[in-house]
């Protein structure tokens, strides 16, 4: 949903580092960690707009928007953070593919080599 509402700065932050709570046709609760994004009129009236837009195009009704500001840690399964683990479990995925390739391993024995740690990067 995020993606396809293209929204940019602070309302764009807002929707990435928040995590949906509940969506009933009624109302749409966020969980974000940041005060600021949590609490700036521009982003939450720019995220109304755009929510309101989606799910016209949708053919959906429009909930009404609620973002409750959660403690630091709180917020595990926003946009932002789903993204950032997946980045993480593709590099972790690559480096073990290269270090248990057999070619490359015959070539760091025979050469006394070694493989770069940030030379290493996922498809």
């Amino acid at each position: 949903m995020v993606a396809h509402m293209s929204l940019k700065a602070f309302s764009g932050q807002l929707a990435r580092q928040s995590e949906l709570v509940s969506l009933t046709e009624s109302l749409m609760i966020l969980r974000c960690e940041k005060l600021s994004l949590a609490t700036d009129d521009n982003a939450l009236n720019t995220l109304r707009a755009a929510l309101k837009n989606y799910f016209e195009q949708q053919g959906r009704p429009v909930p009404s928007l609620k973002v409750e500001v959660a403690e630091i840690g709180q917020v595990c399964y926003s946009p932002q953070k789903i993204s950032a683990k997946q980045r993480d479990d593709s590099l972790a995925s690559a480096k073990q593919a290269v270090q248990q390739h057999p070619t490359i391993a015959a070539i760091v024995r025979e050469f006394d080599g070694m493989i770069l740690p940030n030379s290493i990067q996922p498809e």
